[in-house]
């Protein structure tokens, strides 16, 4: 186990232990970032696994493109121009 906790201070010859001297150091496992997902970076379907511990890279989720190109919508609209129908963007 990686749980454990060590407590030191200075003691007198007495036996008393000096205020202020007490020091508590802790080791803990650290938490197991890794984890299986699908399309990981890519869109591929396939599932892949992180190796986040030992590399630190925290991969995210690839989401596939729809394949078409934005554009600008043009609404036309009746307004009150002389030509009856104006684009407006």
């Amino acid at each position: 186990m990686f749980d454990k906790a060590t407590l030191s201070y200075v003691k007198l010859p007495d036996g008393k232990i000096v205020n202020g001297s007490e020091s508590v150091s802790q080791t803990t496992a650290p938490p197991d970032l890794s984890y299986v997902a699908k399309d990981l970076n890519v869109h591929n379907g396939r599932s892949s696994t992180t190796t986040t511990n030992s590399d630190g890279i925290l991969p995210g989720r690839a989401y596939k493109s729809i394949g078409v190109k934005p554009v600008v919508n043009a609404v036309r609209t009746k307004s009150a121009c002389r030509h009856g129908w104006r684009r407006r963007i």
